[in-house]
């Protein structure tokens, strides 16, 4: 698991810097991750409970492709920059995991490319009358 954190946020430093790396890994680094299907595609989520943030990644495959598209438009196209999908994602895998629970995605960002950060917030559901 190290590993592949590790080695996705060494292939993306050069676009985000040092500082996003060093983050990742601080932050991320040494968890196992979930998986989690979004229209048609796999994604790697992982989850900081404890600091309500979660970080989504495209699987390996996915991003190796997003690059390949990425390279043959000569940058024009990047389709692992769209915050709208991975907000898609976060909002999936966290009604997936917390059922008893209503949760939303308060904020999000790129942190290294292509992985996205999301903060959320999440509250027990209440019986309606």
């Amino acid at each position: 698991m190290k590993i592949s954190i590790l080695a996705v946020a060494i292939s993306t430093s050069t676009l985000f810097g040092c500082a996003n790396m060093g983050y990742v890994i601080n932050t991320y680094g040494g968890m196992d991750h979930s998986e989690i299907e979004h229209e048609g595609y796999t994604y790697r989520i992982f989850d900081r409970k404890d600091l309500s943030k979660v970080m989504i990644t495209p699987s390996l495959g996915q991003s190796i492709r997003g690059g390949a598209i990425k390279g043959a438009t000569f940058g024009g196209v990047n389709i692992q920059d769209d915050k709208g999908r991975f907000t898609g994602v976060a909002i999936d895998y966290l009604n997936k995991e917390n059922p008893a629970k209503i949760c939303e995605v308060k904020s999000g960002e790129m942190i290294l490319d292509p992985q996205w950060e999301f903060i959320y917030l999440c509250n027990e559901k209440t019986k309606q009358n």
